[in-house]
């Protein structure tokens, strides 16, 4: 399981390659995960209400808590 960072989601987000089609691979092979600390980073880099919704969707698909990762 590899967590993606911030700046990795950015670019995902962005759709900047290669990182797109890599954590694009990654994402559909389950691989990836995103923990709450990020998304909520994400969340307050955001400039419109499209922005938002775009995060608040895929943290609800890829977000993990901390707390169920380790302990």
């Amino acid at each position: 399981m590899i967590i993606a960072d911030t700046s990795v989601w950015i670019e995902f987000l962005r759709n900047n390659q290669p990182i797109h089609s890599i954590l694009e691979d990654k994402l559909n092979r389950s691989e990836i995960i995103g923990i709450e600390c990020v998304f909520g980073e994400l969340l307050q880099g955001c400039a419109s209400e499209n922005e938002i919704k775009t995060i608040k969707i895929i943290g609800k698909i890829y977000r993990k808590p901390m707390r169920r990762m380790f302990g």
